[in-house]
């Protein structure tokens, strides 16, 4: 990696992840959800920071650990049918 991202393309990738960590769904949900867990908060709150932290953090350093240039050329490793089926 030789390569330096300029300031432009830098922006772009903080704004993507920004959003994929932080949308409306992760602003408006874990209020609704604290008030219709009542008295399971606690496996309420385990369970968002599984699906809204730890599958988009699973999703980011897939593709940065495969190196894959498109979420059709991470599932391509499967095999072609489902990489299509996948994307679409």
């Amino acid at each position: 990696m030789d390569k330096k991202l300029s300031w432009r393309n830098s922006l772009f990738i903080g704004s993507m992840l920004f959003g994929l960590f932080f949308g409306a769904g992760n602003l408006i949900f874990p209020v609704f959800m604290g008030q219709q867990a009542g008295r399971n908060v606690i496996p309420a709150i385990i369970g968002f920071l599984i699906t809204g932290i730890g599958l988009p953090l699973l999703g980011v350093a897939g593709m940065g650990l495969t190196r894959s240039n498109s979420v059709f050329e991470l599932s391509e490793k499967v095999n072609r049918p489902f990489a299509f089926i996948f994307t679409v």
